[in-house]
């Protein structure tokens, strides 16, 4: 299997219509993509699985942000 991945830092876009446009690209978007960003709301609208490192492990959760963080609470709150 050939896997070809590049890295691509992009600034946060400033205008409304700019964030929506970047988002419907990566709606569209057939391919995977890793993303960093402390915006919430923009996480919220494109992920379908996050991958949490901590301590050097790493976890996968099937589902949204919101999932990953009701998921880790119950954890933190059984522990």
């Amino acid at each position: 299997m050939y896997c070809q991945a590049f890295s691509r830092p992009l600034p946060k876009p400033t205008h409304r219509q700019s964030q929506e446009v970047l988002l419907a690209a990566l709606k569209n978007f057939t391919d995977t993509v890793a993303l960093e960003s402390h915006d919430r709301h923009f996480l919220r609208s494109l992920e379908n699985r996050v991958f949490a490192i901590d301590h050097g492990q790493m976890q996968v959760f099937d589902g949204s942000y919101d999932y990953y963080l009701e998921k880790t609470s119950r954890e933190q709150r059984a522990a």
